[in-house]
């Protein structure tokens, strides 16, 4: 029960410092194909999906969840962005594959970065606060 309980925690500090991360990433584009979500719609089809991974994640890598949680996170909201991304932007231009991939990475750098640094602070005092025990 302890262990579900640290998973938990651990899950929902991910959709905190997810959906900053979206925040600060996401176009302010529209859908091509409906023409009205916005960005709480992107938040609310994704961090259901993040909650469930790193909840996983975190109970099953237990003594490694820190790290593992780190690279669970960096390609979650990588893949988040680029499917963001395409759906706003690439979809009302002619972008190719290549060029959709390096916009995403160019700038996820630091919305990624940002968000990865808070994840781990915020874990750190969690810990230091034995707010998750392992």
């Amino acid at each position: 029960m302890k262990n579900i309980k640290r998973s938990f925690k651990i899950a929902i500090l991910s959709i905190f410092v997810g959906s900053i991360q979206m925040v600060i990433f996401l176009p302010d584009g529209s859908y091509c194909d409906d023409l009205s979500s916005d960005v709480i719609s992107g938040i609310f089809r994704f961090m259901p999906i993040q909650f469930i991974i790193m909840f996983f994640n975190s109970y099953i890598f237990k003594s490694y969840d820190k790290y593992t949680s780190l690279f669970v996170l960096l390609f979650l909201w990588l893949y988040i962005n680029k499917i963001e991304f395409t759906n706003r932007e690439a979809c009302w231009s002619t972008f190719s594959e290549r060029e959709i991939e390096e916009y995403v990475i160019d700038h996820s750098i630091f919305p990624c970065s940002i968000s990865l640094f808070l994840f781990f602070c915020i874990y750190w005092i969690m810990k230091k606060k034995n707010m998750i025990n392992f």
